[in-house]
């Protein structure tokens, strides 16, 4: 792969810069298209044709078809190039922080197929598939909707939708741990200070590389 900065360093393609770095060169294959008119004027390339319709799912980071005239909709194109996701992977530990917590420890493991899988303080075993949502959330954090497929808890059966807000932080603590911030409830969620009267959680998951490891306790 060649790492570019400039167009100019990409003879026949152009320079993907969206995002963080480094950056690459597109374009440069059989069949493929050289900037963004040629790939709209393409049919069969690396890239989606412009009559496609997607919006990116902010959780995942995943384009998906949505009908015309959806609000934040844009062209497969644009997507594919801007679309990042908020997904994390792995296990974390988890304490109530809300009014009225119980005390005790949560798990949540959090997989590649966009769900999660967590136990309760009572051992209970809940999954949710996952996805963004369309809620309006304070700055930095990320709306995700959910909906239970599986559960140990009568409290939670299975179709329940679920809504909460998330806020990763992999700097606090001197870069140990990976923090997630996690505002929960079965109606909608604006903000954490709204949280705190439902569920809010914060969260550790461990960081690769550092002596810390909680396999043992992923919830499947």
């Amino acid at each position: 792969m060649h790492y570019c900065t400039s167009d100019k360093e990409c003879p026949g393609s152009y320079c993907n810069i969206h995002g963080v770095g480094p950056w690459s060169c597109h374009g440069a294959v059989a069949d493929g298209c050289v900037d963004e008119n040629r790939c709209h004027s393409l049919l069969k390339t690396n890239c989606s044709a412009a009559e496609s319709t997607v919006k990116c799912d902010t959780y995942s980071g995943k384009c998906v078809p949505v009908p015309k005239g959806t609000p934040g909709a844009t062209t497969a194109y644009t997507c594919a190039h801007e679309c990042h996701g908020a997904r994390p992977t792995g296990t974390y530990r988890a304490v109530a922080i809300n009014s009225g917590f119980l005390r005790g420890e949560y798990d949540f493991t959090f997989y590649d197929d966009n769900t999660v899988h967590w136990r309760d303080t009572s051992g209970r075993v809940t999954v949710a598939a996952l996805k963004s949502g369309a809620e309006a959330v304070e700055s930095g954090a990320v709306a995700v909707d959910g909906t239970v497929t599986k559960s140990g808890d009568s409290t939670m059966p299975v179709g329940k939708k679920v809504y909460s807000i998330m806020k990763q932080d992999d700097k606090g603590d001197d870069g140990i741990a990976n923090f997630i911030f996690h505002g929960f409830d079965t109606a909608p969620v604006a903000s954490f200070a709204d949280a705190m009267s439902k569920t809010e959680w914060i969260m550790v998951g461990c960081k690769p590389g550092q002596n810390c490891d909680f396999t043992k306790v992923a919830v499947n």
